[in-house]
This record gives C-alpha cells, sequence and structure tokens, in this order.
C-alpha cells in the first residue's frame, strides 16, 4: 500500500389529456412515492425522503389508501376510455406501482412475504377479478415486465460461478437429476392413466394422449430461476444452499428445453396426421441455442463496456434489461435465457465487469434491495394482473392434481439425491421448497406446446398457464423472511448448545443449529465462573454483516446504539490511493491476456544487464491519484538519473527533484539498507519478483511527482503518499501498460520548503521510504506470483494488505538480528503496525476482517496484520525465520486468494480460523491463565509489549521515547457482565466479532444465552454466525 505520514501512523493509505401530459403526470406521482421510501435505489441529484415509509404506515391507514386509489382508477377508467393505448397503460402501471407497494407493507404487518401481496394486489386489481386495468394494458406492459425478468436473470447468472460448480458438480447433478426426472416420470404416468378424462385428451386417440402426457411431465420438470432468486432474495439468503438452488433451477431449464424437443421428437412418430407440429422441434432447440449465444455477447459487450468506460452502472443496468426484452421479442428469442447467459459470461469471464456490476446487480435484482427492490415489485405486481384464471372453470381439479403431483415428486427427487453423501442435510430438507416455483421457460412450454398442437394445443396452453399462477402464488406464500419468520422461543435447560467446560477449554457455539441458545451449566460449589464470550462472524463474503442480540431472555429490542452503526473514519490520501491502485491491477489481470502479462523464462541473473550508474531514463509516472494508463493525460514523463546501482536496486532520481535534496552519502545509505536488508527480507518471506526488463534490479524511482499526489491542504488533513508500486508496469503491451516495462517503486523525495506539497525533510525521507519499500514490495512480488507466473487473480485485498504489513515487521525483526541490534530502526517499522493493532482490539466489534470491498481503514489494517501474525505463529513448522518464510511463501505462491487462500494454506476451514483467533486475541497472554497452544500469538505478549515499547520507542517527530504512537496498554478490555442477566447487542462483521466476560458467582444456577439478530429472529446461515466460548476462571 502507499504510505502516508498521519498523527497516528505512517501506513493508511436521484377533458382528456394528452399522452405527454398522462406519461408526465404518472412520472412525476410514482417517483414521488418511490422517493418517500428507502428501496435501495439511489434516486440521483435528488433528497430522499424517510426510509420505510410503507413500512411505517398503519395497516388501516394502507387499506383506506388503497381503497382511495381503487376510486381514483375507476375514475380514471371512464374518463380516459378513449385515450390513446399508450397513455392509459402508462397510468395503470404508476397505479400497480402504488398499489404493490402498499400490498406489499399490508402483507409484511401479516408477517406475509411483500412477494404474495405484490402478486395479490396485481391479481385483484388485473382483469380477473376487479379490471381496474383491462386486459390490452397488462399485454402493453408486458414489455416492462420482460426488462424486469431480464435484470433479475442477469443477477442470478451472475451467481453462477464456475468454479463453484465445478467443486459441487456431484451433488448439483444428483439434484438436477432428482428434480427433473421424478416430475417428469410421475406427471407423465399419472396424465396417461388419467387420459379418459382428462379435457384435453377425453376426445384424442391414445397416442395423442400420450404425447400429451410427455408434454406436461416436460413442463412439471422446469422451474424458475428469478422465481428462486426472489424466494432467497425475501430470506435474505445468501449461502451456499441458495447458490445452489440457483444453479439448479438454472440447469433445469436448460435440459427441459432440450428434452422438451426431444418429446416433440418423439411425438412425430405416436401422434396421428396433423395432431402435430414437428417444426415446433427445432425451434425450441434454435429458441435454446440462440438465446444463449445472443446472452454471452451481450455479457461480452458489457464486460468490453465496463472496461473502456466504466462509468455509470445504474443507466447501464436499465438500458441493458430494456435493450435485452426489445431483441427478445425482435428475434424471437427468450428474455431470461439471454439474461441468464450474459450474467454467466460476465461472471466467469469479464471479473471486471463483475466487480463494477455486481453490487449494483445485487440492488436491483436480488441482494440488498431484496424483495423491496423497485424490479420485484414491477414483475410479481404485472405477474399478478396477467393471470388469466378464465380456464379453471373446466381445469380447476386437473391443474390441482398436476401442483400436487409436481410437489410431491420434488421432494421424492431431492430425497432420492440426498442418498448421496455429497448433498447436505439443508439440500435434502429444504431444497425442494427452493425447486417449486415455475415461470419463463415454462410459460415459453406454454407457448410452443399451443403451436405445436394445432387442434387442442390452447386449451394444454391454458392448463399449463393455470399450474404456473397457482405455483408462483405459492411460492411467494410459503417463502418468508426475516419478517415472517417467528421469533425464536425463549432458551430452556432442554434447549440445545449445552456447554461443559473445563478452565481453559473452549468452544463455538452454532446457533443455526441450537435455535440460538447456549445453556451454561450451574457453578453449585467452587470460586466464581468466568468465560470469554465472542459473537462472532466467519462469513467468507466482504462487508457481510447483520445486527445482532445476545441475552438469557428475550426483550423488547431496544434501538440500536448509534456508535455500533457509525461509519468508519474517512480514508487517509493513501489508502485511496492504494485502493485505486489495486482494484486496477486486478482490472487489467482479468483483462489483459496472458502472453501480454506473462514473464519471460526464469531469470538467469549471469544473463541480466544491469542498470549502469548514470544512466539517464524517462519514466511514465501517476500525476493524479486516480491515474489510469489508459488515459495518457492521467501519466507524466519524467527523466531520471540513476544515482546508485546495487546487486539488486537501482537508485533513480528525478532530475527536476528539488534541491537541497539527497546527498551521496544519504543515497549510499538507502541502498545499503534496500540491497542488503529490504529486498532478501521480503524475497525470502514471499519468493521472487518478476523481471520484465532483465536487468536483474528492482528500480526505486524518487521522483517529485509522488509528492504531488497530494496537495498540501490534503497533506495536513489526510497524510501524504509515500511510495506506490503499480501493476501496469509489469503489463509490457496494450492499453493497460504505462510503458515502463520493469519492477519500479516510487517514492517521494526531500522538499525542504515544501515548493510539490508539504514539506519533507532528508531524515524523513530516509525514515519513511525503507519501511514504505519493504510493504510495497511484497505487493510487487504477490502480483507476481499471483498473475504473472500463474493465470490468477491478485490477492484479495484484505490479505494483501495485512501480509504488507506482516512484511514491515518482518523487516522490523531484521534489523534486531543485526550487530548490534538496532532497536530505533526495529521500532520504526513496526509501531504503526502496533498502533493499528490497538486500534481494532478496542473496539473489534466496530471493525471488519473480510473487507475486500475496500482496503479499510486503520484499525481494519490492524485486524489484517494480527491474522497474518496468528497464521504464522500457529501455522509455521517451527519458529525459526525460514519456517516462518516457508509460511509465509505457501499464502503468495498461489492461485488461492482471501479466506479460500487462509484455508487452503492451513488445511483448516475459515470459520475454525476465525473462531480460534478471535478468542487469540484475549487469552493469549492473559495473566494467570494457561491458554491451549493453538490460542498463542509466539511473537507477541501484548499486554507488556504495548507499554514496554511505547516507553522505548522514539517518537517519529521528536526522535525521542516515548512514542506515543502506540498504546498505553492492551486496548481489548471486555465489560464484565453477570451471565444470568446479560442483554447486549451489537453487528457481527465479517471474519470479527465482539468481546464480553460473564461471571457465575458461587452458587450460581443454569443460565441460557439466546443469540439472534436484532429483532430476535435467527441470524442467517450466510453469516456464519458462532458464538465462541472459552472458560477462563
Amino acid at each position: 500500500m502507499p504510505s502516508a505520514w498521519t498523527r497516528s501512523s505512517k501506513s493508511g493509505i436521484r377533458l382528456a389529456p394528452s399522452r405527454r401530459e398522462y406519461s408526465l403526470w404518472v412520472w412525476r406521482w410514482t417517483n414521488a412515492i418511490r422517493l418517500r421510501e428507502d428501496i435501495g435505489a439511489p434516486a440521483h441529484c435528488q433528497k430522499r425522503g424517510p426510509a420505510g415509509y410503507f413500512r411505517r404506515m398503519r395497516p388501516a391507514r394502507a387499506i383506506a389508501s388503497l381503497l382511495a386509489l381503487g376510486l381514483m382508477m375507476a375514475f380514471f377508467h371512464r374518463v380516459t376510455a378513449g385515450s390513446p393505448l399508450e397513455a392509459r397503460a402508462t397510468l395503470s402501471f404508476g397505479f400497480l406501482l402504488l398499489t404493490a407497494y402498499l400490498g406489499g407493507a399490508l402483507a409484511r404487518r401479516a408477517r406475509l412475504p411483500r412477494l404474495t401481496g405484490y402478486l395479490l394486489i396485481g391479481f385483484a386489481v388485473g382483469p380477473a377479478w376487479l379490471g381496474l386495468i383491462r386486459r390490452e394494458e397488462v399485454d402493453a406492459l408486458q414489455f416492462i415486465a420482460d426488462a424486469a425478468v431480464a435484470l433479475i436473470a442477469l443477477a442470478a447468472g451472475s451467481e453462477l460461478a464456475l468454479d463453484a460448480l465445478r467443486q459441487g458438480r456431484v451433488a448439483l447433478s444428483r439434484l438436477t437429476i432428482g428434480a427433473i426426472a421424478f416430475p417428469f416420470t410421475v406427471v407423465t404416468l399419472v396424465m396417461l392413466s388419467v387420459t379418459p378424462w382428462l379435457p384435453v385428451t377425453r376426445h384424442q386417440p391414445f397416442h395423442d394422449a400420450v404425447v400429451v402426457a410427455l408434454v406436461l411431465g416436460t413442463v412439471a420438470a422446469a422451474s424458475s430461476p428469478v422465481l428462486t432468486l426472489a424466494m432467497t432474495s425475501e430470506l435474505d439468503a445468501r449461502g451456499p444452499l441458495a447458490r445452489a438452488l440457483l444453479a439448479i433451477t438454472v440447469g433445469q431449464d436448460l435440459v427441459v428445453l432440450v428434452l422438451f424437443a426431444v418429446v416433440l421428437g418423439v411425438g412425430r412418430a405416436l401422434a396421428s396426421a396433423g395432431g402435430l407440429n414437428g417444426a415446433v422441434a427445432g425451434a425450441a432447440l434454435l429458441h435454446l441455442g440462440g438465446s444463449a449465444a445472443a446472452g454471452a455477447l451481450l455479457g461480452y459487450a458489457l464486460g468490453r463496456y465496463c472496461v473502456l468506460a466504466g462509468r455509470d452502472t445504474t443507466l447501464l443496468l436499465v438500458a441493458t434489461a430494456f435493450g435485452t426484452a426489445a431483441v427478445a421479442r425482435l428475434a424471437g428469442l427468450d428474455t431470461l435465457i439471454m439474461a441468464l447467459a450474459a450474467g454467466f459470461y460476465i461472471r466467469n469471464f469479464a471479473p471486471v465487469a463483475t466487480e463494477q456490476l455486481r453490487t449494483e446487480l445485487q440492488r436491483e435484482g436480488g441482494g440488498a434491495g431484496g424483495a423491496g427492490s423497485p424490479v420485484y415489485v414491477v414483475f410479481f405486481a404485472l405477474t399478478g394482473a396477467g393471470m388469466r384464471v378464465g380456464a379453471l372453470a373446466e381445469l380447476w381439479p386437473w391443474m390441482l392434481l398436476l401442483v400436487g403431483l409436481r410437489v410431491v415428486s420434488l421432494r421424492y427427487g431431492t430425497l432420492w439425491a440426498a442418498r448421496h453423501p455429497s448433498v447436505g442435510p439443508p439440500l435434502a430438507r429444504y431444497g425442494w421448497l427452493g425447486l417449486v416455483s415455475q415461470a419463463g421457460v415454462a410459460l415459453s412450454l406454454a407457448q410452443l406446446s399451443r403451436k405445436a398442437f394445432p387442434e387442442w394445443g390452447v386449451s394444454l396452453e391454458s392448463l399449463i398457464v393455470a399450474m404456473i399462477g397457482v405455483q408462483s402464488l405459492l411460492v411467494a406464500a410459503c417463502s418468508s423472511s426475516g419478517t415472517t419468520n417467528p421469533p425464536l422461543p425463549p432458551c430452556t435447560a432442554s434447549s440445545g448448545g449445552h456447554l461443559t467446560l473445563a478452565i481453559a477449554a473452549y468452544t463455538a457455539v452454532d446457533p443455526t443449529q441450537t435455535m440460538g441458545c447456549a445453556v451454561f451449566p450451574s457453578n453449585a460449589a467452587g470460586p466464581t465462573v468466568e468465560y470469554l464470550v465472542v459473537p462472532q462472524s466467519g462469513s467468507t463474503t466482504p462487508n457481510d454483516s447483520e445486527p445482532f442480540r445476545l441475552g438469557g431472555t428475550l426483550l423488547a429490542a431496544p434501538p440500536m446504539s448509534r456508535a455500533l452503526l457509525a461509519p468508519r473514519s474517512g480514508s487517509s490520501a493513501a489508502q485511496e490511493f492504494d485502493l485505486h491502485l489495486r482494484r486496477a491491477e486486478r482490472e487489467l489481470a482479468a483483462q489483459v491476456p496472458g502472453p501480454l502479462r506473462a514473464p519471460p523464462p526464469p531469470r538467469v541473473v549471469t544473463a541480466s544487464i544491469p542498470v549502469d550508474s548514470g544512466d539517464v531514463r524517462t519514466f511514465k509516472v501517476c500525476n493524479v491519484a486516480t491515474c489510469d494508463p489508459r488515459k495518457p493525460s492521467t501519466l507524466s514523463s519524467v527523466t531520471a538519473t540513476a544515482l546508485k546501482v546495487g546487486t539488486h536496486i537501482a537508485i533513480y532520481v528525478d532530475n527536476a527533484a528539488p534541491v537541497p535534496g539527497l546527498t551521496q552519502s544519504d543515497l549510499d545509505d538507502l541502498r545499503a539498507v534496500f540491497d542488503t536488508l529490504l529486498y532478501e527480507t521480503d524475497t525470502l518471506a514471499f519468493g521472487h519478483e518478476s523481471d520484465i526488463d532483465q536487468n536483474g534490479q528492482v528500480i526505486v524511482l524518487m521522483t517529485g511527482k509522488v509528492n504531488s499526489l497530494v496537495t498540501a491542504s490534503d497533506c495536513v488533513n489526510k497524510g501524504y503518499i509515500a511510495g506506490y508500486f503499480f501493476g501496469a508496469d509489469l503489463i509490457t503491451s496494450g492499453q493497460f501498460s504505462t510503458g515502463n516495462n520493469g519492477e519500479i517503486f516510487y517514492s517521494i523525495v526531500p522538499d525542504v520548503v515544501g515548493t510539490l506539497s508539504c514539506a519533507h525533510s532528508v531524515s524523513e525521507v530516509k525514515q519513511v521510504v525503507p519501511s514504505t519499500f519493504v510493504h510495497e514490495f511484497q505487493h510487487m512480488i504477490s502480483f507476481n506470483q499471483h498473475s504473472l507466473l500463474r493465470p490468477g487473480f491478485p490477492e484479495d485485498l484484505w490479505l494483501n494488505e495485512g501480509l504488507s504489513h506482516y512484511a514491515e515487521e518482518n523487516a522490523a525483526r531484521r534489523f534486531l538480528r543485526t550487530a548490534p541490534p538496532d532497536s530505533a530502526t526495529f521500532c520504526n517499522y513496526v509501531y504503526g503496525d502496533l498502533h493499528n493493532a490497538g486500534d481494532y482490539l478496542a473496539a473489534a466489534q466496530d471493525h471488519f476482517l473480510v473487507d475486500t470491498a475496500g482496503i479499510g481503514g486503520l484499525a481494519e489494517r490492524g485486524a489484517y496484520w494480527l491474522f497474518v501474525r496468528y497464521l504464522v505463529d500457529q501455522f509455521a513448522t517451527d519458529t525459526s525465520a525460514a519456517a516462518a518464510n516457508a509460511f509465509t511463501r505457501r499464502l503468495v505462491a498461489t492461485t488461492q486468494i482471501g479466506a479460500a487462500n487462509a484455508a487452503a494454506a492451513t488445511g483448516t476451514p475459515f470459520r475454525t480460523l476465525v473462531e480460534q483467533w478471535g478468542l487469540t486475541n484475549y487469552v493469549s497472554d492473559l495473566p494467570g491463565f494457561s491458554p491451549p497452544t493453538e490460542l498463542q500469538y509466539v511473537k507477541w505478549r501484548f499486554r507488556s509489549d504495548f507499554p514496554n515499547l511505547r516507553a522505548r520507542c522514539p517518537n517519529p517527530r521528536t526522535g525521542v521515547p516515548p512514542n506515543p504512537n502506540i498504546p498505553a496498554a492492551y486496548t481489548l478490555v471486555p465489560p464484565v457482565l453477570d451471565g444470568s442477566s446479560l442483554q447486549v447487542q451489537g453487528v457481527l462483521r465479517a471474519g470479527s466479532g465482539g468481546y464480553y466476560r460473564l461471571q457465575q458467582a458461587p452458587g450460581g444456577g443454569q443460565f441460557t444465552l439466546l443469540f439472534s439478530n436484532s429483532t430476535g429472529i435467527a441470524l442467517r446461515t450466510s453469516l456464519v454466525p458462532m458464538l465462541s466460548v472459552i472458560r477462563i476462571q
């Protein structure tokens, strides 16, 4: 990371009027209401109203509003009877959105999913019942519904990662087979047995009836990724179960389209003359292939746009949704398959687009916005309004039979799949519920069935459409959300999660398996018993969080403390610049073809041509903190001279650097520390850098352009950038290349009078640049190991930064092994990490560990460093520097990244690592306590090291002790509470947790703790919640 000198650390970087008048009026009406509710879609350039307006509306007022809107719409119906269809449809759309939002709020109040409210309101005001919206108006709005489907399906496709699909291929294959084979077989056989009574087939020859039964069986095997994603969004489910269900439904639809073509092909041989249009079979295959191909092209186009422009992603997604719907209509393709294919392509072949679009997709198409997203309101309200129930008068018993057969066969299909050990219990128990939904492809099959059977295809289509409509209502009614789930029952002595711990014994209670309960035994005799309790999240999802409550009884939820929800402090200039560079490296690694970023064959030192002292060279250097090699104006030419050349390092100094600058003696000092200590330390710990320019050296370019990246005023307020590495220097050609084609570390130059930015003395530069180098050199090595030597993605930002902060500490310890030991330099390198660690430990519950969406503030960086330090201490084979280096090289020389990398390098599940590290932070050197070996830092005893180093280390500004940046005492001080009356709340954040000491007096009775979300409902499984407990007394 680029480093900054700040007060706390050196590191941290929205009467019949004309058609136009109608449209304008309805736009204002709906947008005004939409701005009243915080539904997750920012209205740019406009101020938001109070969040949750409809959610806070009382039921009586909501019902009155619905009645008033209905009366208004009935009046407008009469007034606008002769108006153009487009104007009436626009008015109907605004009315439908308003009433649907109110219906969703009422459903929420009634402890029903909002999806049910949207569907029922659409059905009620639609042509099937009240007729406030006419059939032709619904048909005219179908294009908008198709656009909503496109956006949801794009989000669904972007959730399908090839690596995850490969890892779970056995379980997913069995579940997909079960979800297709069982409904197809059961429905086909039962429908065949009742053909003499089925209205569609009672007057048809037996062979024709066989074909109908096969078609109905095929349709029964289809599912709906769109409705599945909607259901998991309503559940706020983002874990492996939700992803598996989504993958299964997509697989079902693809297989069913092929199966439908096969059935029609077989049907040509069975059906009577003129009973079956065989050309529809080929049309079905073309429908599938053409839609998938068009979707892949769409995904490619989106990926290229994000690479070349990368702006206005919200508008891009809206344009994509309507464009997909339009192309599908014009070309006779399937909107759902097109958008699924585009999302799948983006996720797996356009990582840059994935990073830029996925957050927006999740909000608008199925993530953070959940079922309250406008996209879901539009889709489900129009789906409800479009329901046709005229055929139910004759077909309703058969429709119910089909629905029942399909649901039962899906249940048994998943039970069959669960006989294989790869299918976990959650999928076996609940997976069938996520497969009941039907829409999209099933509706396409209904339309194809009408074309395939000229004589009685209309009746068959009506039966299928009625079945799909009923199942849509069934799915919406059966899904649940955090607001519809009942609160967890109070814990009792017979609840799960019983704890019986000896002193120094520990465990982690999974609240998703114990109904949130942890039961502590009585303290019948003996002294006071004390436990350390740490509510934690082992989630690997960046920035994943959820409010929680922990207490012995269920009480009314108190208002959330502002401190718990407070935003993190603003980032320093260096942190913001570092985030820009690391994201840019991820983009270029994803987009640049391998041959253009692959290093030459292994370097042979004797063949290298080192830099000559006195060499003059021109470099391209960032002149703004948002520099981009694709934008030449963000790079400036700098002419510099090689003033010092060592074995591994060549120091170039900008010819335009301010004077007075570094003397030859100063440069000799820098070359010596770079060449003899820092280069060797980092390469032993992390592996070698690349050698793109084949000179066998790393260039240190000291230029005033680095000083100028921050203005003088920002330097005072946000710190400055001391140095950086940029991976674009290692790209040899193309738009991502800077043209430097070499390994370069950039640093500031002395500027005594502050002509470029704030002033920097010679001594300050000599002090801060080496420690910045060792940090940035790790980034350089990591980029080579992950993205040049291996065809991988750069390391996740949180672990990348953790390793670089570890590099600072590792270099610091090298100075303690010199003769004599250089403790002052040790302090200079390590005090920033100690400060950051103190910040984190002082309020661990307020900070993330898994923080890949950004690179964190100083406290988060403290967490990153502590976590890497813990991994090295626990998983190196011994305490030697060689063993530590061997372990850290495993973390760097791999294609694995982030939490998966930590788990692979240690052979330990990430959840377990988080559990043990969390406990270690408190008990490692707890006085009077002997923690288990796996709960100890080896190299640090923070309770004594903090005050000792603060007293011994010099203040970097004055050069004399004490160093005020190092904490005066250990900052992790959990509150001491009575376990039987505990009532706390907070926020679980990915990888982190809060700390509480619970005491139980002598003779104290058994007590329980209920671990739930802030409303007393079960915590999300995808958050990987755990209540880690260790007995400390």
